[in-house]
Order: structure tokens, then sequence, then C-alpha cells
């Protein structure tokens, strides 16, 4: 793996100000975008919205996504029967099983950056640098240490969290009966954390895994050269550089055979006994328990996709919101001398990724008229407009795709000075 360059980042401080959210199963744990260095292709910040789409298992309700989260969506974590979406305004929003209270969020949540759930308790991190928890308690998971702060990440396991401080130091509390709360004597530089059923791990920034907790779950060697890790019900999962996949520990259902030649893989993210791995091209991969229908994966996301999320039984990805169409006026020029009566070219521009449908124009307090037909991902326009008057003249343009998103108004004033003898 390489690393972290020391003359730009020096500190996991540093690395937290460019992280962005990936879901491990149902814990979170935030992947440092530059300990990705070495992808070809790291297109996804938690600046960009998303709708998220559910499927699995859906007893509790952990699939059915509120209707309000049909965009502007910018993180998700699956909990055990219930899920969590953080809205770009740090709302967040939770659904599923709420037997004991882990989908009452709290009042008053409104800058959560990312979310965590595991079996019976979710996890927010705020901006300011602390945890919030709430839902069962019974092994002390939500009862988050007196003063923690400076929090870059979270992790939830089935029944103890985890917090790694900006200064690359790992908190855990809750259920230690298998040790997994207990944080190895010296551990330091750690840029990501994952939380599973009874154990834990940390990335560190030389690309080493460290594991803690029930033995039955380690890793077989050590590992090295890992950008990403994710931690399961039993099992686990790493993210190398090259973007393959290694995968350890229980595997009754399949959960850690990897599909030969998964390759190109950005995220990952470990249910209870299935993983999910997120390729470059925004597609999912699947596998392990099929129970549920949770590795059958809905045709929707064979591309477009940002995040995953796996539950136990059920599973969430976030699609990137649509985006608008631009257009924009690169003729005529801003002045010239023409009769106030005739009619001047206006050209430009209009691209959108889903495909163009058509263009509309108006000039100065007229109604908007149709400019013409568009068809494509980006196509040049022209048209005759007027009648222009002496004087400032405004032109103003907007375009529309296939699916009815328009863009926003592109305006170009033209001065017209009227020549002598007109």
């Amino acid at each position: 793996m390489d690393s972290i360059p020391t003359n730009r980042r020096s500190s996991v401080e540093a690395i937290a100000r460019q992280t962005r959210p990936s879901r491990k199963g149902h814990r979170l744990c935030l992947v440092p975008l530059l300990v990705a260095v070495g992808m070809a292709a790291t297109p996804f910040a938690i600046a960009q919205t998303g709708n998220i789409v559910a499927w699995g298992g859906n007893i509790d309700g952990q699939s059915t996504v509120p209707a309000g989260l049909s965009s502007g969506v910018v993180a998700i974590a699956a909990g055990f029967d219930h899920s969590l979406a953080v809205r770009g305004n740090g709302t967040v929003v939770a659904w599923g099983n709420n037997g004991v209270g882990q989908t009452n969020v709290p009042a008053g949540l409104s800058d959560a950056v990312s979310v965590a759930g595991g079996m019976l308790h979710s996890l927010a991190l705020r901006r300011n640098g602390t945890a919030m928890a709430w839902g069962g308690n019974a092994s002390g998971q939500t009862s988050v240490p007196a003063g923690l702060s400076g929090v870059v990440a979270i992790a939830a396991g089935d029944h103890h969290s985890l917090a790694l401080r900006r200064n690359g130091t790992v908190v855990a509390w809750g259920d230690n009966n298998h040790g997994q709360r207990d944080v190895p004597a010296g551990l330091s530089g750690v840029v990501a954390i994952a939380a599973g059923g009874r154990h834990s791990l940390a990335l560190k920034g030389d690309g080493s895994v460290v594991f803690w907790g029930d033995p039955a779950a380690a890793p077989p060697a050590p590992l090295s050269g890992m950008m990403a890790i994710a931690a399961g019900g039993t099992h686990s999962l790493a993210l190398k550089k090259n973007g393959m996949v290694e995968a350890w520990g229980g595997n009754a259902f399949g959960q850690s055979t990897v599909p030969l030649g998964l390759s190109g893989v950005v995220a990952i993210s470990a249910g209870y006994y299935h993983s999910l791995a997120l390729r470059g091209n925004g597609s999912v991969a699947a596998w392990g328990d099929p129970d549920e229908n949770k590795t059958n994966v809905p045709a929707s996301l064979s591309s477009g996709v940002t995040a995953i999320a796996g539950g136990r039984g059920h599973n969430l990805a976030l699609k990137g919101d649509r985006k608008a169409p631009s257009i924009r006026i690169t003729g005529p020029k801003t002045s010239g001398n023409y009769p106030s009566s005739r009619k001047i070219a206006i050209k430009g521009q209009a691209t959108d990724n889903a495909g163009l449908a058509r263009w509309e124009y108006k000039l100065n307090n007229g109604k908007w008229k149709k400019g013409g037909n568009l068809s494509g991902k980006s196509r040049a326009w022209k048209k005759r407009i007027g009648k222009v008057k002496a004087g400032r003249n405004r032109a103003q343009v907007r375009a529309y795709d296939t699916s009815g998103l328009v863009s926003k108004v592109a305006k170009r004033n033209v001065r017209l000075s009227r020549p002598s003898g007109n």
C-alpha cells in the first residue's frame, strides 16, 4: 500500500478532513480517501447526495425506505434489523426494528456526519467530533465515555461500540465478553475502524490491520497493504489497494469466499453472514448467505452506487442524485451594430449525463419559447431570435433532460447600437 505523504498529511486530524463514509455491515467506518491513493478511481465523497435503495429482509420494515429519503442523503448504515440515514442538513432518519429504541433518534440531533448501527443500538458522529448513542444499553454500548471528543469515525458491533479519535487512537465501550473492547495497548496511527459481532478491527496508516476480540474471527496471518476494512458477524473483509478483496473468519454461508474475478473494488461492507463490494463503476457485488434474497442485487444497482451497507438480512445502497443538465451561451457577441428590427443568432452547448431532451429561450421580458429538440449527452444548439432593440437586450436559455429535470438558466446581455441610416 502507498503510504500517506508526510509532507501533506502528518496526522489523522489531517486525514479526517478528507474522509468519506464507507459502511461496514451493520457497522460504519470512515475510510480516508488518502489511504486509497493506489486506486484508479475514488469518486465518492460525503458531499455527494443520493437516494437509498434497500433489498432483502423486511419483517421489521428495515427495507421500507421512508418517502422523505428520495434524495439528499449523504450517509447510510444498516443495523441488525434497522436502518439509518444522514441527510445533507445533518438530521438522522432511522427505521425498522425499534424493540429497544434503536430507531428513536434523539431530539435535536441536527449536525450528524455519519451513523452506525449495531444489533440493538445506534450511533451518530457529530460535526463537533462528539458521538451520540441510543437504543439498547444492556452491555453499556450506548454509554458514550464521558469527555469523548475529537472523534472522526464510529463503528457499532453487536453490543459494543468503537470511536476513532483525531490523534489516531481508538476508544471502545460496551460488551467485552470476548475481549472486543480491549483495545491493544499502544495502538496508534489508526485511520479506520470496524466492529464485528464479537471482534474489532483497526486499519493503520501503514496499511496493516490490527485485530482484537473473539479468536475465532482472527485473521490467519498478518495483513498489510490494505486500504479499507469491514467486520461482519463472525467474518471480516479487507480491501487492497489494487481493488481486490481479502476475507477471513466464519464461512458457513460462503461469506468469506470472495467471488472469482471480483476486481476494481472501491468499498466493502460486511453483513452478518454475507458480504458486499462496491466496484469503481458504481455496481454492487454480493455473496454469502442467500436467505431473504439479500445477495440478489437489484438490477438498478448495476451503476451509479456511491455507498453500501449490509445488515443481518437486508442491505442498503446509496445512489447518486440525478444531476440537472447544464447549458451555456457562447454567442452572439455582447455588443454590436444591428438594425433594431434584426434578429440575433444565439448559440451554445448543453450537456447532461442521462440524455438531453430539448431547450427553450426567451428574449427580454417575453415568454419562454421552444428552441429545439436535443438528444445525446452533449449537443450544440443555435437559433435566430428577435426582434432585438437598440440598447440592452437579455437572452435567456434553459435545457431539459429526458426525465424532466431542468437546468439553471443561462443568460447573456447583448448591447446593440443602431447604425446611422436606420
